[in-house]
């Protein structure tokens, strides 16, 4: 009977350490979340701070650097109305120009005549300009790359990928403005003849000037083309993909898709890349537009944004500027998944119709091989996206 009684104590005295470890886990494992969801609430706080702590932080620096007057005092001297205006809310039509583009894009397609000054001029001319690119008049997508100057290894890289396998229908050419390398550039077009280049300097804050420049080449050399896509000579463009969504998209039906960006604000750190000052741009965010990665754009778009830029101030941020031009015309930007200004692994590019991350050139080739092996299986299988 006392050994029974020893044996049970036993056995209660294991089960309640048993439970005393369990409790302990979970209190630590609950103590662990919590400490960790509050230092993502704390993470997060610091990520997505309102738009008054971005504005104090943005005076205190203008003040510190003597960059900008946040607020101009009306002593007697003409105040910034823009500036000003700005202040009761975001209204983007007032970004200048504030006209009614309806009618003045109206009186430009009928050629007649506008009495509105230009406020964006572009003043360059052309150094390369294949102008004879499509012809014959079969051509209904142009692709429009834009490539830094020295970025050789990528143009050549795309022109034996993805660039490669385009057929009479689509054409391919590379944006690029003057450098230093302006002889090699000279010298890489005499070989492949699909490089437009204009004389204001290839650096990053003139993206806009190349972005508008080859807006100004399609309409003005491919207008039979239906759809241009603009894309960064880092990205991967899937072209069976592309092909497959643009013969299911409504001919007729205007298009400004891609990665969509709806709810983005202003840099105002002056040491920043995409830095923005409150003088150049005083709202507090940007209307929706889509990351300049990748745009596809329908020519009728295309038209009325080129017909429309000398008319609406320049900005460096070449992806926000074209949101603002949309918007200010009336042309909705759209979401299109199957863009991404992420990079993709190798088994999501087969879904997708294009994505960031391929500056290295061995990526590329590894992709484009990968997805090239894919597709002759298609079509020994009799299935969609075959290509031989």
């Amino acid at each position: 009977m006392v050994r029974m009684k020893r044996k049970y104590t036993c056995l209660l005295k294991a089960t309640l350490y048993i439970l005393y470890l369990l409790v302990s886990i979970y209190i630590f494992q609950t103590l662990f979340r919590a400490n960790l969801s509050m230092a993502e609430h704390k993470s997060n706080l610091l990520q997505n701070k309102t738009f008054r702590d971005i504005q104090i932080q943005t005076v205190r620096a203008i003040r510190k650097n003597s960059a900008v007057i946040p607020k101009e005092k009306n002593d007697g001297k003409k105040v910034n109305t823009f500036i000003e205006s700005s202040r009761k809310g975001p209204n983007f039509h007032q970004y200048p120009l504030d006209l009614n583009f309806t009618d003045l894009l109206d009186k430009l397609k009928k050629k007649e005549p506008v009495y509105v000054k230009e406020i964006n001029p572009h003043p360059f001319h052309y150094i390369l300009n294949p102008n004879k690119k499509c012809q014959p008049s079969e051509t209904t997508l142009v692709i429009l790359v834009k490539s830094a100057a020295n970025h050789t290894n990528n143009r050549e890289a795309i022109r034996k990928t993805w660039g490669n396998m385009t057929d009479h229908s689509t054409k391919i050419v590379f944006l690029i403005g003057s450098s230093e390398f302006d002889r090699d550039i000279i010298r890489e077009n005499g070989h492949f003849h699909d490089i437009v280049q204009e004389n204001f300097q290839d650096v990053y804050w003139n993206n806009t000037h190349k972005t508008i420049m080859g807006f100004n080449w399609a309409t003005t050399y491919c207008p039979e083309a239906r759809h241009l896509l603009f894309v960064d000579d880092d990205y991967y463009v899937n072209l069976p993909n592309l092909h497959y969504f643009l013969q299911h998209v409504d001919k007729n039906a205007s298009l400004f898709s891609g990665f969509l960006l709806p709810l983005s604000v202003p840099f105002r750190d002056i040491s920043s890349k995409w830095y923005v000052s409150i003088k150049d741009y005083p709202f507090h965010k940007y209307p929706p537009y889509l990351a300049g990665g990748a745009v596809m754009v329908s020519m009728d778009v295309a038209q009325k944004m080129a017909a429309a830029f000398p008319y609406i101030k320049y900005m460096v941020i070449d992806d926000a500027y074209l949101g603002i031009v949309a918007y200010k015309i009336g042309i909705r930007a759209s979401r299109n998944g199957k863009i991404s200004d992420k990079h993709c692994q190798i088994w999501r590019m087969r879904a997708k119709i294009a994505c960031h991350g391929f500056s290295n050139v061995t990526n590329l080739f590894q992709t484009y091989n990968h997805l090239k092996e894919i597709a002759a299986k298609n079509c020994q299988n009799g299935e969609p996206f075959c290509v031989k």
